[in-house]
Formats: structure tokens, C-alpha cells, sequence
């Protein structure tokens, strides 16, 4: 899907529901498979609350494109997010918050399997796209909530207890 963006400006006006007030000012996030709509489901929030973001997707092209139309110091990684995970694991890398959008479909399913993966390398919060009537077992040491993107589909929110 192409999408007709062509400035910061529509990104931020075209910014979906995330639990933004939850974000830390100042804080970092990693968003996995980032560059779907350019960003604007969870990127364009921690920029907002001037956070270092680092960005992973498989999709070079709109990494790039996401590297030219936010503000400096957005950092693009092309790669799979797990591998970028697992190493980032292995090198004792974490994030205040860790951001994983891979919306439904297989990837989707794998995400709701590997929780474990994503709370590893978050400090405070991990949100997760799942269906409405998604029930996951969330690891021990975190509390989960929902917070609603449409009509078929929410974030899962863990926090840190």
C-alpha cells in the first residue's frame, strides 16, 4: 500500500489512537515493524514526547522515507524483529517503552507468542496490537490493560508492576 505522504505534518495529523499519555518526555522506544503507515500508529507519539526511537522493519524503502520526513534523530534498523530483538537481548539493550505493531495475520500471531521477548528489553511498558477479544497470559512482574484503536483492534498495554 502506497501511502500519499509527503510532510511530518500529515503523519502527525493523521497520528491513530495510542496510549500516548502513558509515554515517557524524554524517555526511548523501540516500535517493531515500524514503517506500516510510516509510523503514525505509535512512531509519531514518542516523537511528540521528544523520545530517542529506534525503528525496525523489514521494509528499507519506508525506513528511508520515515528517516527523511521525521525530525532528526530518528534511528532506522532494517531487519526482521525478532532477530533484532533476540540480539538486543543478548546485548543487555533495553527501552523505557517497546512498541510492537505488526497488526494481524501470522507475525501477528508469533508477537502474542513471544511477550516474553518484548518484556525482556522494556523498562516501564510494552504495547502490542491484538484483536478486541484477544486473552493473552501476560508474563509475571507486569499488569496489562487494553486501550482501544478501532473497532477491531486495541493495544495491549503492560506495564511494569
Amino acid at each position: 500500500m502506497s501511502l500519499a505522504v509527503e510532510s511530518f505534518e500529515q503523519i502527525n495529523r493523521n497520528a491513530c489512537p495510542y496510549p500516548a499519555f502513558m509515554l515517557p518526555h524524554g524517555g526511548t522506544g523501540l516500535c517493531l515493524f515500524a514503517a506500516g503507515f510510516l509510523g503514525w500508529n505509535d512512531v509519531i507519539h514518542m516523537v511528540r514526547k521528544e523520545m530517542t526511537v529506534d525503528c525496525v522493519d523489514t521494509d528499507k524503502d519506508k525506513l528511508w522515507e520515515m528517516a527523511t520526513l521525521y525530525p532528526e534523530g530518528l534511528a532506522c534498523h532494517v531487519s526482521d524483529a525478532w532477530e533484532f530483538a533476540e540480539r538486543a537481548v543478548h546485548d543487555g539493550r533495553q527501552w523505557d517503552v517497546v512498541s510492537v505493531d505488526p497488526f494481524f495475520g501470522d507475525a501477528a500471531e508469533k508477537a502474542w507468542e513471544t511477550l516474553y521477548l518484548w518484556t525482556s528489553l522494556a523498562r516501564k511498558l510494552v504495547t502490542l496490537t491484538v484483536r478486541s477479544s484477544t486473552q493473552l497470559n501476560v508474563p509475571d512482574g507486569w499488569t496489562s490493560d487494553f486501550f482501544p484503536r478501532n473497532d477491531r483492534a486495541a493495544w495491549l498495554v503492560m506495564k511494569r508492576a
